[in-house]
């Protein structure tokens, strides 16, 4: 089993302000406990996390702490999407729509 965390995950999880907070604060517990199998996320969430913060805050510091946080953590892989792989999820949304 596994799990891909998104980036509303990310984002919530950093800002105590975020109404979503205190339940991304419970599912990143019960997933850093291994309840969900092995823990992934993509450069693409890792951008659009640090990118959401910038635009919510306005502040540069911010949003680059949240994408450090996201990419020093030794627990979640993070995987490198190729062309190729890019490509292929877009033909197979192309085909579910």
């Amino acid at each position: 089993m596994a799990v891909f965390i998104d980036t509303s995950i990310f984002v919530a999880l950093r800002n105590a302000d975020d109404e979503n907070h205190p339940r991304s604060r419970e599912l990143m517990r019960r997933t850093l406990k291994g309840e969900f199998g092995r823990i992934y996320t993509s450069d693409y969430i890792i951008e659009e996390a640090v990118t959401t913060a910038l635009v919510r805050t306005g502040r540069h510091d911010l949003a680059a702490d949240n994408g450090e946080y996201i990419v020093q953590w030794p627990r979640i892989t993070k995987l490198r999407i190729a062309r190729e792989d890019f490509d292929e999820a877009w033909r197979m949304c192309l085909r579910t729509t």
